[in-house]
């Protein structure tokens, strides 16, 4: 669990790593992210050995603070989505593929699926390529270490030299995200909130292998 999260730290720092040329984000939302995010880092110090106190004061932070305008979350999700290239997905139909989820621990399960409205907003759920990269690595990286034997270092370099990429599509009758990631190509299928937010099926993310 631990070396899980301490991926995922890695990861995402920063996000301008996996940036793709679009038109940018509105004012407000990036009013509300960097108010949320000065808040979060104050509040951050008051629970040096509290994680679940640290997720829980930044759910309320993230409600308080995108709960002021969900309208610039739900525009800010669907502007980022259609920025996103289009794939086809029809060459990964009838594949092998790996799920996962299922490998995970119960308690790992558990701390991704606290999604609050606050927690979902909090993690930039309204940015489709932040999603993407979020459950592809969450379960990705961990499937190319356990299944490939790569070292976390080895996935540092293949990261620094080959991108994540993020793409919308269709597969299987609904929407998805495909996110080719280092030596596999990941499908994320998603479902909107209704204040906006894109919510990643973790369970049915689907890992293939880059050929």
């Amino acid at each position: 669990m631990r070396a899980l999260l301490a991926l995922l730290c890695l990861l995402f720092a920063p996000a301008a790593a996996f940036a793709q040329a679009a038109p940018g984000p509105s004012a407000e939302i990036i009013a509300l992210r960097d108010q949320f995010e000065a808040a979060f880092l104050h509040a951050e110090r008051s629970y040096p050995d509290d994680e679940a106190g640290l997720r829980a004061i930044a759910a309320r932070l993230g409600e308080d603070t995108y709960g002021q305008n969900w309208e610039a979350v739900r525009a800010e999700a669907a502007r980022s989505l259609a920025a996103l290239p289009e794939i086809d997905l029809a060459p990964y139909d009838g594949k092998e593929s790996a799920r996962p989820w299922a490998d995970l621990s119960a308690e790992e399960r558990r701390v991704w699926l606290i999604m609050s409205p606050g927690v979902l907003a909090g993690m930039r759920f309204y940015d489709a390529q932040q999603v993407g990269v979020f459950a592809a690595s969450a379960l990705g990286f961990p499937h190319m270490m356990r299944e490939g034997g790569l070292s976390a270092m080895r996935l540092g370099t293949l990261s620094a030299f080959a991108p994540t990429r993020v793409y919308r599509g269709r597969f299987e009758g609904r929407d998805v995200l495909g996110v080719r990631m280092q030596r596999v190509f990941a499908i994320v299928p998603y479902e909107q909130h209704p204040r906006g937010m894109l919510i990643p099926d973790l369970a049915g993310v689907r890992i293939f292998a880059l050929e």
